[in-house]
C-alpha cells in the first residue's frame, strides 16, 4: 500500500485538473441532482419517523460532507454517495430503541 500510495502521489493534483472542462458539467449535474433527491426524500421521512430529532438538513449536511470526504481522499470527485432505504430503516430503528431506553 506504502508503494502504491508513493507511485500514485505525484500525478494525485493532476487527477483533479483534468476533469475541469466542459464534459463534465452534465455529469456534475446530474450528480447533483442524484445526490440531492434521495437526501431530501429520505430527510423528510426521518423528520417524520423520528420526531424532528433528524431531518432534511441533516442528511443534506451528513451527504455533503461524505462526499466531499469520499471524493478528496479517493481521488474520485465524481462518485456517487447518497443514502439509502436501509439508513433510513437503521436510524429509525435505532431511534426507536433509544426512546425505549429513555435515552
Amino acid at each position: 500500500v506504502k508503494q502504491d500510495l508513493k507511485n500514485r502521489l505525484p500525478l494525485w493534483f493532476q487527477d483533479w485538473t483534468d476533469g475541469f472542462n466542459l464534459k463534465t458539467v452534465p455529469a456534475v449535474m446530474f450528480l447533483y441532482f442524484a445526490c440531492l433527491a434521495p437526501a431530501v426524500a429520505f430527510g423528510g421521512l426521518s423528520f417524520v419517523l423520528t420526531g424532528g430529532s433528524l431531518g432534511i438538513v441533516e442528511y443534506l449536511v451528513s451527504a455533503g460532507i461524505g462526499g466531499m470526504m469520499y471524493s478528496f481522499l479517493c481521488g474520485q470527485p465524481m462518485g456517487l454517495l447518497a443514502p439509502t432505504g436501509l439508513t433510513l430503516a437503521f436510524i429509525t430503528s435505532l431511534y426507536s430503541f433509544c426512546q425505549l431506553q429513555g435515552l
